[in-house]
C-alpha cells in the first residue's frame, strides 16, 4: 500500500529545522539554502511561521538558530522517558507480588490521567486503559491529589500528607478498593500517585497492610530517580505533550 502523502509545506519547514547539526549552531540564509536544497525565498517565508511559533530564531546579523520551543519539546521528551523508566519496572514488580492492577496517575487540570499501568493477571481484576481520564478527587488516588492540591488546612488532608498513604473502599466502584501513595520530587511537590486497585473481597486488613508496605518501598526506590523533576514541567507535558 502506498504511503499517505504528507503536507509539502510542513515537510519543507522540517527540512529547515533539521539543517542544524550542532548544539548552539547558527546558520546564514545561504547555508540553510545549501543544506535544505530550498530557495532562499522559500526559507524566508517558512521562517516567519517558524519564528512566530518559537521553533526558529534570527539574530541582528541575520543568522538563524533553533528556538526555545525546540528545547522545550526536547525537555518534554526526556522527562517522559525518564519518568517511564522509573515507574514501569515498579509497576511490574508490584503486580507480580500483589497479583493486583497497579497504576501511576498524574494531574491534568481538573482530571487525573492514567499514565502507566500494569494489569492484574487474575480473572477477576480491575482493568484500566493508559491515557484514560478520571475524576480528580475520587478514591484513594483522588484524595492524595486533593491533599497536595488544596491550600485548605483540612485535618484529613494534613493527615494524608503526614502519613503518606491513603486507603479507600468502594468510593469509585462498589466492589473496588485501593491503596495509594504520593510520589514527590526533592522539593516535596507532588509529581504523581502510585495506586494498587484491589477487589474489596481481597482487601482484608492483612492485604491492605501488605499493599501499603509494598507501595511505600516502591516509592522509596522511585523518588531518588525523579527528585530532579519539576512538577510544573509535568503539568506542561500533560497539557501539551500528550494532547491529541
Amino acid at each position: 500500500m502506498d504511503s499517505p502523502r504528507g503536507v509539502d509545506a510542513v515537510e519543507r519547514a522540517l527540512s529547515v529545522l533539521t539543517c542544524f547539526d550542532v548544539a548552539g549552531e547558527t546558520l546564514t540564509l545561504a547555508q540553510l539554502a545549501q543544506r535544505s536544497c530550498l530557495y532562499k525565498s522559500t526559507i524566508l517565508r517558512l521562517a516567519v511561521s517558524l519564528q512566530r511559533r518559537g521553533f526558529l530564531k534570527r539574530d541582528e546579523n541575520g543568522r538563524f538558530s533553533l528556538g526555545d520551543t525546540i528545547r522545550h519539546l526536547g525537555d518534554l521528551s526526556r522527562i517522559s522517558a525518564e519518568l517511564e523508566n522509573a515507574i514501569r519496572p515498579e509497576l511490574k514488580l508490584l503486580t507480580a507480588v500483589t497479583g493486583e492492577t497497579v497504576s501511576f496517575y498524574v494531574r491534568q487540570g481538573r482530571h487525573r490521567i492514567l499514565l502507566f499501568r500494569e494489569v492484574s493477571p487474575g480473572s477477576v481484576r480491575h482493568y484500566l486503559v493508559e491515557g484514560g481520564r478520571h475524576a480528580l478527587f475520587v478514591g484513594a488516588t483522588g484524595r492524595v491529589f486533593k491533599a497536595y492540591g488544596s491550600s485548605k488546612r483540612d485535618k484529613e488532608l494534613l493527615d494524608i500528607r503526614r502519613r503518606g498513604w491513603v486507603v479507600s473502599r468502594g468510593e469509585r466502584k462498589p466492589d473496588l478498593g485501593a491503596v495509594a501513595v504520593p510520589v514527590l520530587n526533592a522539593r516535596q511537590e507532588l509529581l504523581g500517585v502510585l495506586n494498587v486497585a484491589v477487589m474489596l473481597s481481597r482487601l482484608t486488613q492483612i492485604g491492605e497492610r501488605k499493599a501499603r508496605a509494598l507501595l511505600i518501598e516502591s516509592r522509596k526506590r522511585i523518588q531518588p530517580r525523579v527528585a530532579h523533576m519539576d512538577a510544573s514541567m509535568l503539568v506542561s507535558f500533560f497539557h501539551e505533550g500528550r494532547r491529541k
